[in-house]
């Protein structure tokens, strides 16, 4: 059973819904896996107050979301899955979705995960017409390459109608997060290096964020010094040292960690290539030389036999690197 509960600041419960005083075991969808020992019914995934004070959740192995009364937790509609109010006008509808939100305009947006077929997962936004009970596809946010999103994710609609797809449990080559300008193209992708994923993804402005030391460099007799902007009670230089400045007597490439609350934190690399001037010191881009090609590999993992042309691909290599990649002919 699905079970919701909400308590009050003083920690008193004012309200408990339960589901199976008002949807039965046969809203289950049969598109979703079945296990007999642990029989899932609906898997709610997030809630939400509707504009009008009740409640609108998401029922993940229903692929239905319903709306309950706050005060007596009657379903007021479901919409998609076995039992559906609303007739989809120019969608097929979701699976296995997540992150059902409430607009300001009263449009519901969600992620689909498409657990149908688990290939096209999407950010998508409905406008509900309670009268006549139809869903009408008015935005959705979907990548150029299919690949399976099947589980977790996200999608948050922005003031500013940017969109960021939180594409939960996937791995490269496929994106994890993704925003999206106004007109639906890519402004960012996001591609975690290791085993990351996301749960949901949520774009803010954290405060307080500390300020990277910068390094300095200014002329002392026949040497150069290079300084950390900022006082720090702790210094550590990439030679060694721990002093807010260096004299330095040879080529190469320096950095400084400072403290910052209980870790460190680092200055961008310096390059000095000329021990006579300051102006041969500045910002080094830092870069892995790849080794020997593993292989060619399209956005959905597969092992290409050849290099492809006038498409994107991913390069892997045997240290690690992956480079995405497009060749024209």
């Amino acid at each position: 059973a699905s079970i919701i509960q909400e308590f009050n600041p003083s920690g008193s419960l004012v309200f408990e819904w339960n589901s199976l005083d008002h949807l039965a075991p046969d809203h289950y969808a049969s598109t979703q896996p079945y296990n007999v020992n642990a029989f899932d019914y609906l898997h709610p995934n997030s809630i939400e107050l509707d504009l009008d004070g009740n409640l609108i959740l998401s029922h993940r192995t229903a692929n239905m979301i319903c709306k309950i009364n706050h005060q007596t937790g009657d379903v007021i509609w479901k919409l998609g899955g076995n039992y559906s109010d609303f007739a989809f006008i120019n969608d097929g509808g979701f699976f296995g979705q997540h992150d059902i939100r409430v607009q300001d305009n009263g449009n519901l947006s969600l992620f689909d995960n498409d657990y149908l077929t688990n290939t096209q997962a999407r950010g998508v936004e409905y406008e509900l017409d309670t009268i006549n009970f139809t869903a009408t596809l008015v935005n959705e946010s979907i990548y150029p390459f299919n690949f399976s999103a099947k589980s977790l994710g996200s999608y948050r609609i922005l003031g500013n109608d940017y969109r960021i797809v939180g594409w939960g449990n996937t791995k490269r080559p496929s994106p994890s997060i993704t925003l999206f300008d106004p007109q639906g193209n890519i402004a960012s992708d996001f591609l975690f290096r290791d085993s990351i994923v996301s749960y949901r993804a949520q774009f803010q402005t954290l405060p307080n964020l500390p300020t990277r030391p910068s390094i300095g460099c200014q002329p002392v007799g026949i040497n150069l010094e290079l300084s950390v902007s900022g006082t720090h009670n702790e210094y550590l230089w990439s030679t060694g040292q721990t002093t807010p400045t260096i004299l330095i007597s040879q080529l190469g490439t320096y950095q400084c960690w400072v403290n910052q609350g209980i870790g460190m934190l680092g200055s961008f690399p310096v390059t000095v290539s000329d021990l006579n001037l300051c102006d041969g010191v500045g910002i080094k881009e830092i870069s892995i030389i790849p080794s020997e090609i593993i292989g060619f590999y399209d956005f959905m993992g597969r092992k290409l036999q050849t290099e492809p042309k006038n498409k994107i691909y991913f390069i892997y290599y045997t240290n690690g690197t992956i480079r995405r990649q497009f060749k024209a002919l």
